[in-house]
């Protein structure tokens, strides 16, 4: 599905952006994660994938080099014990961007 209009908010929306972000992730397309997270973080959190929202744009901002912004969503995970691993291996044993 390409048309991510109207109703971000919805299960099925939700569901398709956060698995076209992390295939993006997989190709390293940090950016166009972010872009297919942001209607979440903008209106939509909450919910049962609150999670996987906030370890995607996490991976991403460190794909990104944003360590300190991805800094947020980590921490974030580790208060709910979501996060096994310190930030600097978590953001360390991820491919980066050529520049």
């Amino acid at each position: 599905r390409t048309d991510w209009g109207a109703a971000p908010c919805t299960i099925a929306d939700y569901l398709a952006r956060l698995r076209a972000a992390q295939q993006a992730l997989a190709a390293l397309a940090p950016q166009r994660a972010l872009e297919l997270l942001a209607p979440y973080f903008q209106g939509c959190s909450g919910g049962a994938l609150e999670q996987e929202a906030h370890a995607a744009r996490a991976l991403a901002l460190c794909q990104l080099e944003q360590v300190p912004a991805a800094q947020a969503d980590l921490e974030w995970l580790k208060a709910r014990g979501a996060l096994r691993a310190p930030l600097q291996k978590t953001c360390a044993a991820l491919p980066r961007l050529e520049r």
